[in-house]
């Protein structure tokens, strides 16, 4: 189809071409200023469309050899049965991820339908196998005005924890949660099914 599209392009430009010659119609013997820009435009965007068509072919992922197949796996968090957004659901396995990523954000109902990354490639679902959940949603605090790049010693160190201790108490995810070293949260993904979880953050203090 593109070939054909290409073909009729060209010859529709040499009919233009060849009637504004007068070599089709006798009578015409002047070209204005709008018909050669017209044929000008309409020559550089044939050209162009199949010069860069190999650069938009290639700009398709393509599935890394070796990839794993998926399973589907779903996570949905919550706060005393109400949803979160914006979580971020991050899968580890327990050898490490290698060169791959397993991660989503909650959606508005507090799902979060993970994804496998690798560097230039994403599927939906994860690999078979089990994984440690951490989940987080990063907060920040209020500027207070210190400039703790003039603080040094234990007047930086008294301010640091200070500053951890009011981040603390606004934090919508316990801390423990977030690392894969102390979080007790754990999926299965099995073949065909995949897996799911579903988290409520009254069921876990602020520390284990």
């Amino acid at each position: 189809m593109f070939q054909q599209n290409i073909a009729f392009l060209l010859r529709h430009e040499l009919f233009v071409t060849n009637k504004l010659n007068g070599k089709t119609i006798a009578n015409i013997t002047t070209i204005t200023l709008n018909n050669i820009t017209i044929m000008n435009t309409l020559r550089i965007f044939v050209i162009s469309f199949i010069l860069f068509l190999p650069v938009f072919s290639g700009c398709r992922q393509q599935r890394p050899e070796g990839m794993p197949a998926t399973v589907p796996c779903q996570i949905t968090v919550l706060k005393n049965g109400v949803p979160l957004a914006g979580i971020d659901v991050s899968l580890h396995l327990p050898e490490g991820n290698g060169t791959l990523s397993f991660m989503a954000l909650t959606n508005a109902q507090g799902i979060a339908r993970i994804q496998t990354h690798s560097v230039s490639y994403k599927e939906s679902g994860v690999p078979v196998g089990n994984y440690k959940v951490t989940i987080d949603k990063p907060v920040q605090l209020p500027p207070d005005g210190v400039d703790d790049s003039k603080l040094s010693g234990k007047e930086l160190n008294d301010y640091l924890t200070k500053r951890e201790a009011e981040l603390e108490k606004i934090r919508i995810v316990p801390k423990w949660l977030t690392v894969s070293t102390s979080t007790p949260l754990e999926i299965k993904a099995e073949a065909p099914t995949g897996g799911e979880l579903t988290i409520d953050l009254k069921d876990f203090p602020d520390k284990p």
